[in-house]
C-alpha cells in the first residue's frame, strides 16, 4: 500500500474518524515523530475563503483549544493538520457513564464558556459552529478540548455574510438552521446549553424540535441553578439568551443564587432593606425583646445548614440530620424539605423522596417548583414499581402543567404495566412522531408490548439499548425487557411468535441491570429474578435443583432487602417442598405462623406440608394429626369475603383421608 505523505511532512497513518464534509487521519510528522491529527476536506464545499479563515485560526493559543499546526492544499482536497488529542469524545462518554456527577459537568461547562470567551472576545469574533459533545475530547488526564475546527469563522455582522456549513441538527441553532440569518456569537451560546444539556440528563436534543425540555423533568437531582442556566442558554430567540460567553461563566460562579432556598433568602434581605426606616423606628421597642435580632439569626443559621448539607464529602445520613436541624429551626418554610427530597432520591431512597415531598406540597407555589416536585414523586414511585402512584401523578401533571414528551411517555409505560393498554396507546399517540429516532424506536416498542407483539418488542428495546443515547431510555428498555420476558412466558401458548429462553433472558437483563445501575438492593428484581429461576426450574427444566435453589436465595434476598410480604415465604415454602427439603420446608412455616399469625393461608400451607411429610412414611408410621390441626385453624380464620378455595381443596383431601382411615 503506497504512503500518503501531505505537504512532504506529515505521514497519514490511520483513519480516525469521517462526517459528512471531511475525513479525519491520524498522522506522523517525519521530522519530530510526533503524532498529530489531520483533517482531510472536499475542496469541491469549502468556500474560497475557506482556508484564508482557517489560516486565522492557526494564531489561537488557549489550553483547551486544539493547536492547528499547519494547512494546506492539492487539487482536490484542504488539509487542517491539528494537535492530535489522545482520549474519548464526550458523546461516547456520556453513553458509558450512565450519569455523570453534576459537579463534573459545572466544571465543564465553565471550561467551555472560557473558550467561547477566548473566542468571542478577539478583535473579530470567531464562532465555533458546531459545538456538541462529539466535539469536545476528554484527555486520559481529565482535561478536555475543543476539536473540529473545520467550520468556525470570524463573525462578519452583514447582510451578505456567508451561511455556515455543517450545524449539526438538535445541536445547531434554530435562526441557522432555518436558514434565516448567518451564526453570531449567541448561536454558540445555543449549542453550547444543549450540549451540556445532553450531558448531565442523557438525553439526546430532539433535531425535529428546537425547544429544549427543562433538565429538571428528564432528571430531578439536577440543581435549580443548573437548570435555570441551560434554559436560559437554549432560548430559541437569540436575544433572549446570554448575549455572552461572559454572562454565562458570571452566572455559572454564582449558581448558588438560583437555589430555591437562596432566592427566598435574598427576597427576605431585601424585605428588610424595604422596611428599614420603619424597623429603625420601632427598633428600640423590638430589639429588647430580641424579636428582630433573634429572627435574622435563625433565617440566616437555617440557610448555612441548608447550604452544608450539600456538600459532596459528607455521608447520607449526615446531610439528613444537618437538613433535620433546619426544619426544626423553620418548620413552616419549604426549602429544607425539597433539599430533603433531593438527598433522598439522589441516594436512591425512593419512598423517603416521597414522604418528604408528600409533606411539603401543599406549601409548594404552584409552578416550577410544584411542577418539579410532582416530576420526582412520579419518578420516585416509578422506581419503587408503584406503578399505579405513578401514573396517578404523571396524569395530574399531563392535565394540570405544561408537561414534557417525557412525562407522557412515562405515563405510557405506567399505564402498560398496569394493563391500561388502551389508555397507554393513546397516550402514545398524543406524542408520535414528536421525539427523536431513539425516542420513536422507543415508544413503538412500547406499542408492540401493548399488543403482546413481544418478539417485536424485545428488537425495538434492545435496539434502543444498542443505541445508548438517551440513558433514561435506555434504563427503561431494560425495564421493559424484564416485564416483556415475564409476560411472554406466560403467554407462551397463545402468541403468534414466540421469543424463547424468556427466562434465561429475564435472568440476564435482571443481573446486567443491576450491576449496571447499581440496583443490587432492588427486592422487587430479586423477586423478578426469582420467579424467573423458579419458572425455569419447574417448566423448563424437570425441577431443577441448582435452579430452585437459586431461587430460593433470591427470594431470601427480598426478605432481608427488608420487603417483608407473606407470598414471598410462600413461594420459598414451594421451593423446598419440591426439593423435598422438609427439614428447611418445617423452619420457613414456623416463620410464617411467627409474622403473619391471623393468616388463614399460612395454616392452609402448614396443613399441605404436614400431609406431603406424613404420605413420605410408610402407612403405620403416619400421623396426620398436626395437619388436621392445622386445617381447623385455617377454617377459623378465614376472614369474610376471602377466597375459600383452597380450604374447600384442603377439606377435599381431609375427607379422602378419612375415608382412608388416615384421619379419625
Amino acid at each position: 500500500m503506497t504512503k500518503q505523505i501531505i505537504n512532504g511532512t506529515y505521514e497519514i497513518t490511520d483513519k480516525i474518524g469521517s462526517g459528512g464534509q471531511s475525513d479525519v487521519f491520524k498522522a506522523k510528522h517525519l521530522r519530530l515523530g510526533t503524532a498529530v491529527a489531520v483533517k482531510r476536506i472536499d475542496k469541491r464545499i469549502t468556500s474560497e475563503s475557506f482556508l484564508a479563515e482557517v489560516n486565522i485560526l492557526k494564531n489561537l493559543n488557549q489550553a483547551n483549544l486544539t493547536k492547528i499546526y499547519d494547512i494546506s492544499e492539492d487539487d482536490k482536497y484542504a488539509y487542517i493538520v491539528e494537535e492530535f488529542v489522545d482520549g474519548m469524545d464526550l458523546e461516547e462518554y456520556a453513553k458509558e457513564q450512565k450519569k455523570i456527577p453534576e459537579k463534573t459537568i459545572l466544571e465543564w461547562f465553565k471550561t467551555l464558556c472560557q473558550v467561547l470567551k477566548y473566542l468571542h472576545d478577539r478583535e473579530n469574533p470567531i464562532v465555533f459552529g458546531d459545538l456538541k459533545p462529539k466535539n469536545i475530547m476528554l484527555q486520559k488526564d481529565g482535561v478536555i478540548k475543543l476539536i473540529d475546527f473545520g467550520i468556525a469563522r470570524e463573525y462578519v455582522p452583514s447582510e451578505d455574510a456567508e451561511g455556515i456549513l455543517g450545524y449539526s441538527p438538535g445541536y445547531g441553532a434554530p435562526e441557522i438552521l432555518e436558514g434565516n440569518t448567518t451564526a453570531d456569537i449567541r448561536s454558540d451560546i445555543y449549542s453550547l446549553g444543549v450540549t451540556i444539556h445532553r450531558l448531565a440528563t442523557g438525553q439526546k436534543p430532539n433535531p425535529k424540535n428546537s425547544t429544549v425540555p427543562l433538565a429538571r423533568t428528564i432528571d430531578p437531582s439536577l440543581s435549580v441553578g443548573l437548570e435555570t442556566i441551560i434554559n436560559k442558554c437554549v432560548q430559541i430567540r437569540p436575544e433572549d439568551r446570554y448575549q455572552t460567553a461572559d454572562e454565562v461563566l458570571y452566572d455559572l460562579e454564582n449558581i448558588r443564587q438560583y437555589d430555591i432556598h437562596y432566592q427566598n433568602y435574598v427576597k427576605s434581605q431585601k424585605r428588610r432593606n424595604t422596611l428599614a426606616i420603619f424597623l429603625y423606628a420601632l427598633a428600640i421597642l423590638l430589639i429588647v425583646g430580641g424579636f428582630f435580632v433573634n429572627r435574622q439569626e435563625i433565617l440566616s443559621q437555617y440557610y448555612n445548614l441548608i447550604d452544608s448539607s450539600q456538600e459532596e464529602n459528607i455521608s447520607l445520613d449526615e446531610k439528613v440530620r444537618i437538613l433535620d436541624q433546619a426544619i426544626e429551626l423553620s418548620p413552616n418554610r419549604t426549602e429544607a424539605y425539597l433539599a430533603k427530597a433531593n438527598v433522598y432520591y439522589s441516594a436512591k431512597r425512593y419512598q423517603q423522596t416521597v414522604d418528604v415531598l408528600k409533606n411539603v406540597l401543599s406549601n409548594l407555589k404552584r409552578g416550577d417548583d410544584q411542577m418539579s416536585a410532582y416530576s420526582m414523586i412520579g419518578s420516585a414511585y416509578y422506581e419503587l414499581h408503584d406503578y399505579a402512584g405513578a401514573a396517578e401523578i404523571y396524569q395530574l401533571l399531563t392535565e394540570n402543567y405544561e408537561a414534557g414528551e417525557d412525562t407522557y411517555l412515562n405515563y405510557a409505560t405506567c399505564l402498560i404495566q398496569l394493563g391500561r393498554n388502551e389508555e397507554a396507546m393513546s397516550i402514545m399517540e398524543k406524542i408520535a412522531g414528536e421525539g427523536s429516532e431513539v425516542k420513536e424506536t422507543f415508544i413503538r416498542g412500547e406499542v408492540a408490548f401493548i399488543n403482546k407483539n413481544y418478539a417485536e418488542a424485545e428488537d425495538l428495546f434492545l435496539s434502543v439499548i444498542q443505541d445508548n443515547s438517551e440513558s433514561e431510555l435506555t434504563y427503561r428498555s431494560y425495564m421493559n425487557l424484564i416485564s416483556i420476558y415475564r409476560y411472554a412466558f406466560r403467554d407462551r401458548e397463545t402468541v403468534s411468535e414466540r421469543i424463547g429462553d424468556e427466562n434465561s433472558k429475564s435472568i440476564s437483563t435482571i443481573a446486567t441491570v443491576m450491576n449496571t445501575y447499581g440496583l443490587s438492593s432492588d427486592p422487587v428484581l430479586w423477586e423478578e429474578k426469582g420467579l424467573a429461576y423458579f419458572n425455569r426450574a419447574v417448566f423448563e427444566k424437570n425441577n431443577d435443583a441448582e435452579d430452585l435453589n437459586e431461587a430460593i436465595n433470591c427470594f431470601k434476598n427480598v426478605l432481608d432487602l427488608g420487603l417483608q410480604s407473606e407470598h414471598i415465604y410462600t413461594n420459598i415454602l414451594t421451593c423446598y417442598e419440591i426439593l423435598k427439603d422438609y427439614g428447611s420446608a418445617l423452619a420457613t412455616v414456623s416463620a410464617m405462623k411467627e409474622n403473619y399469625p391471623e393468616s388463614s393461608n399460612v395454616y392452609v400451607q402448614s396443613s399441605r406440608l404436614y400431609m406431603l411429610i406424613e404420605a413420605t412414611k410408610s402407612n403405620q408410621n403416619r400421623d396426620y394429626s398436626k395437619a388436621y390441626e392445622d386445617y381447623l385453624t385455617a377454617k377459623e380464620k378465614l376472614k369474610s369475603g376471602e377466597s375459600d378455595e383452597q380450604i374447600r381443596q384442603l377439606e377435599s383431601l381431609i375427607e379422602q383421608l378419612r375415608a382412608g382411615g388416615g384421619i379419625d
